[in-house]
């Protein structure tokens, strides 16, 4: 017999007990901006990427994962004033994040961010002037949830 972690539980505990693993018929499929965009989106290039993926088919083939990497903060190294959360680009994203995750939402994808566990994010620059989530995670956690993010890409 070969034993696998699961049978190795059913041996240990003397019962017959059946363990069944269930997998997606895919993976997981989405699109993430920094393969196309690196730390440069912009509202423009994310609200178009949304719709083509809707139009040409995607979101239908499966793709319900809508990832905007690096390049949504600010560069200014400051958080938000008024709640303490990393702030967000309003050069790149003049009317915020939500009417985004609100389009891609409507166009049937999971709207998904990135942030670092670390102090700063990832950036094109070196040093990143990019401020990270280390020692904020409530307060950027309470941000994601505001823009209705499902998952969170968070590196180190």
């Amino acid at each position: 017999m070969r034993i696998t972690r699961y049978t190795l539980i059913a041996l240990v505990s003397g019962t017959n007990l059946a363990v069944a693993q269930q997998f997606q018929s895919t993976p997981v499929l989405g699109w993430n901006s920094y393969n196309q965009l690196a730390c440069s989106p912009n509202e423009l290039s994310i609200t178009e990427a949304i719709n083509s993926l809707a139009d040409r088919g995607f979101v239908n083939a499966g793709y319900n994962f809508f990832q905007l990497d690096c390049g949504w903060a600010s560069r200014d190294g400051q958080r938000n004033a008024t709640s303490g959360a990393l702030k967000i680009d309003l050069t790149r994203f003049p009317n915020g994040l939500l009417p985004l995750s609100n389009l891609a939402r409507s166009k049937g994808m999971k709207w998904s961010m990135y942030s670092d566990a670390g102090y700063r994010m990832c950036d094109t620059q070196a040093p990143s002037p990019v401020l990270g989530s280390l020692g904020h995670e409530a307060v950027d956690a309470d941000l994601f949830k505001s823009l209705n993010a499902e998952y969170i890409k968070c590196t180190t």
